[in-house]
């Protein structure tokens, strides 16, 4: 993912592109990870997408992560993301999906294929450290993803029901 630069932009300019951005692929989280903020540690550091979320809303225990995450590429062409987490019981896996939006239809199928074969090579590990972006660092597994865009009419009556 060498063409891809974690890069920064406002909250405004993150929702204008969510809206705009016509291809959606939407990835299971089906990890062995028991910890939210390692499994959003993972993903930043193998897709090279940054957590845009202020490092103050990440900190303390919850049960649940919500972030949003965004790329830019050598090409110009932006990557965003939407990560949602949860964590039902101490000693289970973190379940949710990462849901991924770009203008065309390839960079969408590439960052869910890359967050679904970087999942199932990830190594369990309960260590944690802060990174410089106040995130906590850390590791694992499987994955389904299910590519659409997101302003279809087929979407838009799937939505309605």
């Amino acid at each position: 993912m060498e063409y891809i630069m974690p890069a920064t932009c406002t909250p405004s300019e993150f929702r204008q592109m969510w809206s705009e951005f016509e291809w959606e692929n939407k990835v299971t989280v089906n990890t062995q990870i028991k910890d939210l903020f390692t499994y959003l540690s993972q993903i930043t550091s193998h897709t090279n997408l940054r957590c845009l979320t202020p490092t103050e809303a990440l900190l303390g225990d919850c049960d649940y992560l919500c972030v949003t995450l965004y790329a830019k590429t050598i090409f110009g062409e932006h990557v965003l993301a939407n990560l949602c987490l949860e964590k039902s019981e101490a000693d289970q896996p973190v379940t949710g999906h990462v849901r991924i939006r770009a203008k065309t239809q390839g960079m969408a199928v590439t960052m869910g294929e890359r967050v679904s074969s970087c999942q199932k090579n990830w190594p369990v590990s309960n260590s944690q450290t802060l990174n410089d972006n106040g995130e906590k660092h850390q590791n694992d597994e499987d994955t389904n993803t299910n590519l659409m865009r997101s302003h279809s009419p087929v979407n838009t009556l799937l939505n309605s029901h």
